[in-house]
């Protein structure tokens, strides 16, 4: 943000500097900006949980309703497989529930319950 206040009245030789020192400022923002989202966007992508395919398989059924036992004979694999991986997907996503790491995951785009 730029502020120009002063306690006095701006003349002319104020504007006149102002002139000549905004296109510079306006470039510089939009440099900033420019940079900044970049450096943003990568620093996002550190934060997104990173799934495995397994992993992704095992939300998608979880946030189609599917019970452990449902996913293990969909995925053709014993329970104790699903809920290893259910277990990595909620220390991934540091919450206590396999429906809320679902959540979480599709507002992500991470899957699509479809």
């Amino acid at each position: 943000m730029l502020c120009f206040v002063n306690d006095s009245n701006p003349n002319d030789k104020f504007w006149q500097h102002i002139d000549t020192a905004l296109p510079n400022l306006v470039l510089m923002r939009d440099l900033v900006i420019d940079t900044s989202q970049r450096h943003l966007s990568a620093h996002a992508q550190t934060l997104i949980p990173k799934l495995t395919p397994r992993e992704r398989e095992c939300l998608k059924w979880t946030a189609l309703g599917k019970s452990t036992w449902e996913i293990s004979h969909i995925l053709n694999c014993s329970e104790a497989v699903v809920n290893f991986h259910m277990k990595n997907i909620r220390a991934k996503f540091g919450v206590n529930s396999r429906r809320a790491a679902a959540v979480i995951a599709t507002q992500l785009g991470l899957i699509d319950p479809g």
